[in-house]
Formats: C-alpha cells, sequence, structure tokens
C-alpha cells in the first residue's frame, strides 16, 4: 500500500508535503522545501510515487550530496515544487520552531496557489503544525515523514540543497568559518572560528555557541 494513500478520500485534490533543512546549525537560514501533486485517482497516486522511489526519493540526510542535487535537477512533470526560507535574523526573533514551521506554511501556499479551489491535504515532518495553517486544509504532522514517505522525501532532497547552495555562497562572503564544508551546523572547527573572529551577521545570535561571543 502506498504511504501517501490513506490520507486521501477526495478526488481531485492537492496532496503537499513539506519538510526543512537546517534547524540545528549555528549559522545561515532554515529552509523549507514544498511538493505538490495533483491528484487525480488512487492509481494516479501510486504511479507518481512509484517513480519518485525508482528514482531514488528518500530522507536527504540518507543520500549522498551527488545524488541529492541529481533528484532536485529532475523536472518532474507531475510535480509543483517551492523553497522558502527563513534567515538568522527572523529566527531569533521567533525561534528556530516557530521559524522552521513559518517557511514550511510559506512554500505549502505557494505550491497550490495555481488553484485554492482544490481540498488540500498537507503533510509535514515532523510532530507539529502551524498555528496559523489554514484551517480548510487537512494537515497531518507526521514523525520521521521523509522516510516514510516519497514526497516529503523530495521535499527534503530540495530543502537540503538549496541550503547547502546558500551556504556555498555564504562562505564566499566569510571564508574564515569554513560554511563550505560544515553548512553552518556546530563542528569543533566552525565553534574556533566563531571563538577566534566572533560571530557574522549570519549567526543566529540567541543560539549557544554563538551567543557566548557577542560584543557586550
Amino acid at each position: 500500500m502506498i504511504f501517501e494513500s490513506k490520507f486521501l478520500t477526495t478526488f481531485p485534490c492537492w496532496l503537499v508535503a513539506t519538510d526543512e533543512a537546517g534547524r540545528g546549525p549555528l549559522a545561515g537560514p532554515v529552509v523549507a522545501g514544498a511538493v505538490a501533486l495533483r491528484v487525480e485517482s488512487q492509481a494516479h497516486l501510486k504511479q507518481v510515487i512509484t517513480e519518485l522511489r525508482a528514482a531514488g526519493a528518500n530522507d536527504s540526510k540518507k543520500l549522498t550530496a551527488a545524488r541529492r542535487e541529481a533528484l532536485a535537477e529532475i523536472s518532474w512533470k507531475n510535480l509543483k515544487m517551492s523553497c522558502t526560507q527563513i534567515d538568522a535574523g527572523e529566527i531569533d526573533r521567533i525561534n528556530i520552531l516557530a521559524a522552521s514551521l513559518q517557511a514550511m506554511k510559506l512554500a505549502a501556499e505557494e505550491v497550490v496557489s495555481s488553484d485554492k479551489k482544490l481540498p488540500v491535504i498537507w503533510l509535514i515532518d515532523g510532530n507539529r503544525k502551524p498555528k496559523d495553517a489554514n484551517p480548510a486544509w487537512k494537515v497531518h504532522p507526521i514523525v520521521k515523514g521523509d522516510a516514510h514517505s516519497a514526497l516529503i522525501g523530495l521535499a527534503s532532497v530540495m530543502a537540503k540543497v538549496r541550503r547547502d547552495s546558500i551556504m556555498q555562497k555564504l562562505h564566499q562572503q566569510y571564508p574564515a568559518y569554513g560554511f563550505d564544508k560544515h553548512a553552518g551546523y556546530p563542528t569543533e572547527k566552525h565553534r574556533q572560528a566563531i571563538i577566534t573572529h566572533g560571530p557574522t551577521p549570519i549567526h543566529r545570535q540567541t543560539f549557544r555557541g554563538v551567543r557566548e561571543y557577542l560584543p557586550r
């Protein structure tokens, strides 16, 4: 049985899946990926999910960087896709959980904007949903959703690829911190760079490992 099929009872409908990348880093944005499929029938859903699985759609952490990039570059004719980001300053203002949920909400809204009349079923990786989610949508948080759902897995890949690209560009701006190697995660080299050089404007000032080294 296709995992996603148990959430669908009405056709046609939008099936939207979201995941995020970048909750744990000390620097850079959190990025959300969203994938939307206009499902015509259970048979249509099975066809698309089978194609995704055959291509290797899965939790991005289980894939190599090369495999993630290859998946992200495929033009999926049946799918609408989007990425949104919340930068470090906003993460500090509202906290990382709220920022992650907000990024996923914005990405989900964007991928269904072309046809707002269809019912929407939204699958979210994790155990929370945004408090301001559209009340007309059926929202389903799914723990380890990127392992269960091929659509969430693809959203996970998209978010990771986009965020890694952003951090590569930020490395050019702040080469002393090694963002091209660790993407802002709290590695020993990154922690030492913060101690030596101090936090940058893209560091999350409310995070432990950064706030201790802010100018006083």
